[in-house]
Order: structure tokens, then C-alpha cells, then sequence
């Protein structure tokens, strides 16, 4: 197998359901880095699925599991979900097919319109395939082997990885347009966003990570999120930033009443348009200092 599936397990994992159907199709293996004791105690292995126990948070974590196994780098690419996403077996082939196929450095599937959220470009849109963006979430990230050896050390600094869904988007020029969502495969987000993270850390300790890691790459503040441009289903590429605000707005209204937040889903819908139309997107490449990762091979 070329991918790698690394999933942060505690004992109401959802992983179980991604199992499911016919392993012996997968594109993938798996390691399921457990942070619960008896969870990891009731692990079940079969060929292609590895259980560790990692205590920790989730990046700090993922950074101790690779570190533990330098034979787990040699992937081309690599899948971090938490574990309250609801996802197929089918749905995580396509994710590394979509990946592969487009040339993604960074990617990650869209949300159902049923999801708890963050970030509303992040929602699936209704007629895309994929979405360009500035911003990846570290909630279910793909990355190439390359994006992860640059950003691996950063990972290790940090439990909740806030600021890297900025970082690994801007480390190749923008017109490369190698990071996006991908509305052609979603998965389902099934509890509300930081609910395990809160019960570790505040949110001054969060917002201290991001401000630490965007500070190593060189970014003075957290950027606005975009999506500037995508490939529809039919195969059209469009490269408006404007316009792909307008998509995420319609979207937004269209799908309000499916959202477990429709209030929040409805202003951050409006909030993104008016974002999209009147402000300026970052397009720098950045690279990371030698002590922060050494940055990705130009």
C-alpha cells in the first residue's frame, strides 16, 4: 500500500465503521494510535491495521507514533481524521484516489451539509468536484509525504496543531493550486467541533499554539480562510474568488435547515461572502525555517 490511514483512537471511536465492506480493496493501511488504555486493550487486529498506545493529544500524538516508527514515512500519502468522523472504507479510497489524481499536496474531504463545522468554505458545494483553498482543517487533513516531513516538527510542538491549517496550505505559491477541498467525497463531523479537545485544553492555550506555530512560519496573524478558485462536476475550471464566494453563500442558505447549526451555518455563510468580495487573499509561498521542518524541495 502507498497510503496511510494514522487515526487518533479514544474508546467512542468511530473507526470501527471504516472497516467495514471489503478490506481487501482498500488503497490503504492503517494505525489506529490509541490515547485510551482499555481501548487499545480491546484492539483488534487484522493484516494492514496496527494498533500503538500513544498517550497525548492528537498531533503531539500523531508526531510520537511516526517518530516511534520511522518505516511508517515511507507512504506516499497520508490520512489524519479524528475519530468522531463518520466515514466508508469507499469514502477513504476516494479521498487518495482524489488526491493522487489531482496532484494535491494538501487536501481534505468536504463536511456533509449534517456536520458540525468550523469553518463554512469547508461545507460541501453543490456542482464541484474539488475547491481550491488557503486553508485545510487538522480535523481529517491528507497530506503528501513531502507537506508532512516539512510541517512533522511543528506537529510535535503542539496538541491541538491550530495555525498548521494555514501553514501546510501556504508552502507552495498559490497558483499552484495544490491545496483543496473535495466536494466529490464527504464525510460526516458527528460531534461538535473541540468537544475532546476542551476537555485538555482552553482556549487560551489553544490560541497560544496557533499564535507559536504561525509565529515559526513567519505569518504575524492568523490569515482569513478562501476558497479562490475549483473544477466543477462537469469538468470547468473556475479561478474567481468572488464567485466561488457567492457558491459558498447559496450553499449555505440551500442547505441551512440539514445543519445541526443552522443559525451559526446561515452568518457564517453571509460572513464568508462578504470576506470573499472585499478582502485580499495571502498568496505567499512560505518556508519553514531548518529548525522548524527545513521546509518542502522546491
Amino acid at each position: 500500500m502507498r497510503n496511510l490511514v494514522v487515526v487518533r483512537c479514544g474508546s467512542a471511536s468511530l473507526h470501527g465503521a471504516w472497516l467495514d465492506g471489503d478490506w481487501d480493496s482498500r488503497s490503504f493501511d492503517m494505525v489506529c494510535s490509541y490515547y485510551d488504555e482499555a481501548a487499545f486493550h480491546a484492539h483488534e487486529t487484522r493484516p494492514g491495521l496496527e494498533a500503538v498506545l500513544v498517550k497525548g493529544g492528537k498531533w503531539d500524538g500523531i508526531a510520537a507514533t511516526l517518530a516511534g516508527r520511522p518505516d511508517l514515512l515511507a507512504y506516499d500519502r497520508y490520512w489524519f481524521p479524528d475519530d468522531d468522523i463518520a466515514a466508508t472504507l469507499d469514502d477513504i479510497n476516494r479521498i487518495f484516489d482524489l488526491t493522487q489524481f489531482f496532484g494535491l499536496a494538501v487536501s481534505q474531504p468536504a463536511l456533509t451539509r449534517d456536520s458540525y463545522f468550523s469553518h463554512v468554505h469547508l461545507l460541501r458545494c453543490d456542482g464541484f468536484l474539488l475547491r481550491f483553498t488557503n486553508n485545510v482543517e487538522v480535523m481529517v487533513p491528507c497530506l503528501t509525504r513531502e507537506t508532512l516531513l516539512a510541517c512533522l516538527p511543528l506537529m510535535g510542538l503542539s496538541k491541538s496543531a491550530f495555525g498548521l491549517d494555514w501553514i501546510w496550505a501556504m508552502l507552495r505559491p498559490g497558483a499552484n493550486q495544490t491545496a483543496a477541498v473535495m466536494d466529490a467525497v464527504a464525510v460526516r463531523h458527528t460531534r461538535p467541533v473541540g468537544s475532546q479537545l476542551a476537555r485538555t485544553m482552553d482556549d487560551a492555550e489553544t490560541a497560544a499554539e496557533r499564535t507559536r506555530l504561525l509565529d515559526m512560519a513567519g505569518i504575524s496573524e492568523p490569515p482569513y480562510c478562501f476558497c479562490y478558485g475549483g473544477i466543477t462536476e462537469a469538468g470547468r475550471k473556475t479561478k474567481s474568488k468572488a464567485g466561488m464566494g457567492w457558491v459558498i453563500w447559496k450553499n449555505g442558505r440551500r442547505h441551512a435547515a440539514m445543519s445541526p447549526e443552522p443559525a451559526k451555518l446561515r452568518k457564517d455563510a453571509f460572513k464568508a461572502l462578504r470576506r470573499h468580495l472585499l478582502y485580499r487573499m495571502d498568496n505567499r509561498q512560505i518556508i519553514l525555517p531548518a529548525s522548524a521542518g527545513g521546509g518542502p524541495q522546491r
